[in-house]
């Protein structure tokens, strides 16, 4: 059975991105940062549109009563950028699929993290946005 390809997505100022075809091993990551809608909306569509892939996979904001995993970041912003990544999954009609933190990554601190991504693909991801789109995609994988 062929995996599907797989672009995973840790949004924010800072999009971390990784993708996947059919090795848990991504073929391709990285991270692109701007203050800016309009550059990041260009960004990730370039994305999307270099790699096609089956499905892209992204990390939504988590209520955590007064708090968010959005931790001290401004999370309507944060809320922005994700509409503007749905909206434009939605207009090249790209299956999408939405995850929490709790879901991938549970209580995991990203140090632990870094070591098991570490040792399952032998790279050490940097910055952590893009470590933690690796990990977004392993999870999806079922590999953590």
């Amino acid at each position: 059975m062929t995996r599907k390809s797989l672009l995973t997505i840790d949004p924010g100022e800072n999009t971390g991105w990784a993708y996947f075809t059919n090795d848990i091993k991504p073929e391709a990551t990285g991270c692109f940062t701007s203050k800016s809608f309009d550059c990041l909306q260009v960004r990730f569509q370039y994305l999307l549109i270099k790699y096609d892939p089956d499905i892209i996979v992204m990390e939504d904001v988590q209520p955590m009563g007064l708090r968010s995993t959005a931790a001290n970041k401004n999370v309507n912003k944060l809320n922005r950028i994700i509409d503007i990544y749905i909206s434009i999954c939605n207009n090249l009609q790209m299956k999408y699929k939405m995850v929490t933190v709790s879901k991938w990554k549970g209580t995991l601190k990203n140090e632990v993290l870094r070591k098991w991504v570490k040792d399952i693909t032998g790279i050490d991801y940097h910055p952590v946005h893009t470590l933690c789109a690796v990990g977004i995609g392993l999870n999806e994988r079922g590999v953590i």
